[in-house]
């Protein structure tokens, strides 16, 4: 059981590891890489509803309730709905007053 457990961490590493060359902000026509501006973040994956700052199509939810609003360009997020995930995440750098952080998410691995 134990090494199946740590071939599962070296394949999400992999993964997460991989999807990091893609990073690009939506705002931006420059690509840019995960130099450090990139975070993993462990939750569960669910469809946003209707929000007064209208931006964000998904919301991770952490163990301890922090909130993440979400947007993927290249992940089709839909699959991952209810599902425990670790995701690869950079900051948008878009918000409205009040809003949350907008996180665009590069890559994501199920978790169990």
């Amino acid at each position: 059981m134990r090494s199946l457990k740590g071939i599962m961490t070296a394949m999400l590493i992999a993964a997460l590891a991989m999807g990091a060359v893609s990073c690009k902000k939506e705002h931006s026509t420059k690509s840019t890489l995960c130099t450090g501006d990139c975070e993993v973040r462990v939750g569960k994956i669910s469809q946003q509803g209707i929000t007064y700052y209208q931006y964000g199509t998904h919301i991770l939810t952490a163990k301890d309730n922090t909130q993440y609003v979400l947007y993927s360009n290249t992940v089709n997020l839909d699959k991952f709905i209810d599902k425990n995930v670790s995701a690869l995440i950079k900051e948008a750098d878009y918000t409205v007053e009040m809003g949350p952080k907008l996180y665009y998410v590069v890559t994501v691995v199920p978790t169990p």
